[in-house]
């Protein structure tokens, strides 16, 4: 599946629009964020990285992975009804965050390309493996990441050398 910086950004504004953020200032401050990385992302410029997704995710108080692969806004009061029913601790919230950073300097150091898509799905299945073990951030194997991005990008072409 290819990324479409036009669906998240629709999902972007159309959440905005929900949770009464009126401009993409607030959004890039209520984020932690800058105006510019928000209006690029916002104007579907490119890929935007998965770690400022997940940042606009958590002010619009959605899993990051729907705001990049569902179009929210035609599933109506549906899609802020599921978004409010998830609920993480620390602990997973700190896994989650591992998970993703492993994700991104596993797939730099091996000189691959993934897309936040891949990401998404890479982080998700990993989390779900890694709670159903019982493990901790700490307790994280690359090989077992490392296998989980092989799998994802199979197919995907190496970097390009900086």
């Amino acid at each position: 599946m290819n990324f479409d910086g036009t669906l998240l950004a629709r999902n972007i504004r159309y959440l905005m629009l929900l949770k009464g953020i009126k401009s993409e200032t607030e959004l890039a401050n209520r984020a932690g964020m800058n105006q510019p990385t928000v209006t690029r992302i916002l104007g579907a410029a490119g890929e935007p990285r998965i770690s400022n997704v997940m940042k606009i995710a958590a002010v619009l108080e959605v899993d990051y992975w729907r705001l990049i692969s569902n179009d929210l806004e035609n599933q109506g009061s549906s899609a802020s009804a599921q978004s409010s029913d998830i609920t993480m601790s620390v602990e997973q919230i700190d896994l989650l965050r591992e998970i993703l950073v492993r994700i991104e300097l596993i797939a730099e150091r091996d000189h691959r390309s993934i897309t936040a898509q891949q990401k998404a799905q890479i982080t998700a299945a990993a989390l779900a493996t890694a709670l159903t073990e019982g493990l901790k951030a700490e307790d994280l194997n690359d090989t077992m990441l490392r296998s989980a991005l092989n799998a994802s990008i199979q197919n995907s072409p190496p970097l390009s050398p900086a």
